[in-house]
């Protein structure tokens, strides 16, 4: 079993050491490289000692962290892989699977009010965690859990917009996506007309 995971995550992670390794700036990323870092970022997670202050964890304070950067910053695409990967992550540390789902909406949460700015963001991102606690599961509403989110967001607030602009990260065009592209185009402009 443990010959077959390290075989099968070998081949996972190379696409993102590839990319990480050899790219050069103006090339984009293929979607198994961005599979293949989202990954990485939830082993990371998942490496990351338990440590914590006054109830504040900071497993809990980063993942919740990458993943409103990835959501805010790359759309809701980025933000829901990045979600699931440290939701798993997160899972394997806890053993609370409630957090894939919660993770992986609250990343496409982020990424959907990215045109509000940073703090809107943020504090869309923290109403959506608290709604899923009601909605969802009632372990999200414990207090250590809103503490993290709520830590997250304010630590996201105060992050200056030139380091999150320093951060790039473009998917490479294929013809079949700038083909779809262009068609939704052409497609959006009839119904102008038509309208």
């Amino acid at each position: 079993l443990e010959g077959g995971l390290a075989g099968i995550s070998a081949y996972l992670l190379q696409h993102g050491c590839t990319y990480l390794l050899y790219h050069k700036r103006k090339d984009g990323m293929s979607n198994a490289e961005l599979i293949s870092i989202g990954l990485m970022i939830g082993v990371l997670i998942y490496g990351i000692p338990k440590w914590g202050l006054n109830g504040v964890a900071l497993t809990f304070v980063i993942a919740y962290l990458v993943v409103l950067i990835g959501g805010y910053k790359y759309g809701s695409g980025v933000g829901a892989i990045v979600g699931a990967a440290c939701g798993i992550a997160l899972s394997f540390q806890n053993g609370e699977t409630a957090l894939i789902g919660s993770l992986c909406v609250l990343g496409i949460c982020s990424g959907m009010f990215q045109e509000i700015g940073k703090i809107g963001a943020g504090i869309a991102f923290s109403i959506t965690g608290i709604s899923l606690g009601f909605l969802y599961h009632q372990t999200l509403l414990q207090m250590e859990y809103l503490k993290n989110l709520l830590t997250a967001s304010v630590l996201f607030s105060c992050i200056p917009v030139k380091y999150l602009e320093m951060v790039t990260l473009s998917t490479r065009e294929t013809e079949d996506s700038y083909m779809k592209h262009a068609i939704q185009m052409i497609t959006q402009s009839k119904f102008k007309n038509f309208s």
